[in-house]
């Protein structure tokens, strides 16, 4: 837990608004399923 603490108060001293959205990219690309099967497949 103390290493997530550190990296919220780093995050709150660099907080801009395109940290905001590449961590929101970030988090969607890692939810989204790498492989696509192709079609007749």
């Amino acid at each position: 837990v103390p290493r997530k603490a550190r990296l919220d108060l780093i995050y709150q001293h660099r907080r801009t608004l395109c940290l905001d959205a590449a961590l929101m990219l970030k988090t969607v690309f890692r939810r989204l399923p790498l492989k696509r099967k192709s079609p007749g497949q």
